[in-house]
């Protein structure tokens, strides 16, 4: 990985997957992919509910011989959110206050449908009731993840190590 960032000749090209929002694999295709290799299904964590995106396994990712490993804030959905059906659609409620709808047939993602803030006037973002601010544990958390993967493994994160683990 140094040797791409520097524009060296690498042994190979570096292969990401899944260390961010933007590389990753929805749900759906992720549980396909997985059948398709012969490789058990289990129990899928979200990262990320609204696109619908699953942490990927340890096993997947060297299957690809994944370069990178995520280190990421917890989910931007809280992990006790509670989903209900809603006609032909899942649906559920954001921290913000807004509601997303999923269709239950060929759904992929989820859309925003309501909004917290129905007028556009200070009045009504003066009476919005704002969620509270991320714990500062959360970038306690980043930090563990971060020297994890710079000590114990031979990743890089999509933003600071090498693949041998050195600082760039």
């Amino acid at each position: 990985m140094l040797a791409t960032l520097n524009h060296r000749q690498p042994d190979r090209i570096p292969i990401d997957l899944g260390s961010t929002i933007v590389t990753s694999i929805t749900k759906n295709a992720y549980v396909d992919l997985k059948r398709y290799l012969g490789m058990p299904v289990g129990d899928i964590r979200m990262l990320d509910d609204v696109q619908q995106l699953p942490y990927l396994d340890e096993e997947l990712l060297k299957r690809f011989d994944v370069d990178f490993r995520i280190v990421q804030l917890p989910p931007a959905t809280p992990p006790d959110l509670r989903s209900w059906d809603e006609g032909d659609y899942h649906a559920f409620t954001d921290r913000w206050g807004a509601k997303l709808h999923m269709p239950k047939e060929h759904g992929y993602f989820y859309d925003w449908v309501e909004f917290p803030i129905k007028e556009t006037s200070l009045a009504a973002l003066d009476g919005f009731h704002w969620p509270a601010p991320d714990p500062p544990q959360y970038l306690v958390e980043l930090s563990r993840q971060a020297e994890y993967l710079y000590h114990e493994t031979g990743f890089c994160s999509s933003r600071q190590w090498d693949y041998r683990g050195r600082h760039l």
